[in-house]
């Protein structure tokens, strides 16, 4: 087997139409790491994360700077679309990369900062900064060290 050191891990936060959450409409409400082998494969290093009952990230650029980022475009040769449990491959998909130094595929230029939102899926889509309801977190990301924190009110 090949050694998982010294590869890029890519995560990916899914946007999708949740059957289990009656009455929300496709939101970003699930994550999953890949590692990337030499040759640009894929392979995904765990199970998909759902996120918890009812929430989802924020869509709001001001309060989720990863919302910025590009839909993930998907190479069927080396990284195809994986089907997810009880959506197919009915979503889409944001990502960011972790690089070997420990540095991100995000932009380090002054003033990027990265970070997205949590909070109740039926508030998700409607939130701004200043609508935060008490109970969000934020997850933000170092573009250079590739450090994470989160932040709670």
């Amino acid at each position: 087997m090949e050694a998982l050191h010294n590869r890029r891990v890519e995560v990916r936060l899914y946007n999708f139409d949740d059957p289990d959450v009656v009455g929300t409409d496709s939101q970003y409400r699930a994550l999953q790491t890949f590692i990337f082998a030499e040759d640009n494969t894929a392979t995904p290093l765990g199970k998909i994360l759902k996120l918890p009952g009812t929430l989802a990230i924020n869509t709001d650029t001001t309060v989720s700077t990863v919302m910025t980022l590009s839909n993930k475009v998907f190479d069927p040769a080396k990284d195809p679309q994986i089907k997810l449990p009880g959506v197919g491959t009915t979503y889409t998909a944001r990502a960011f990369q972790f690089r070997p130094d420990g540095s991100t595929s995000l932009s380090s230029a002054a003033g990027s900062n990265w970070f997205f939102t949590l909070v109740s899926s039926n508030v998700a889509t409607q939130v701004s900064p200043a609508t935060l309801p008490p109970n969000f977190a934020t997850i933000q990301i170092d573009s250079i060290g590739g450090t994470v924190r989160s932040y709670r009110p």
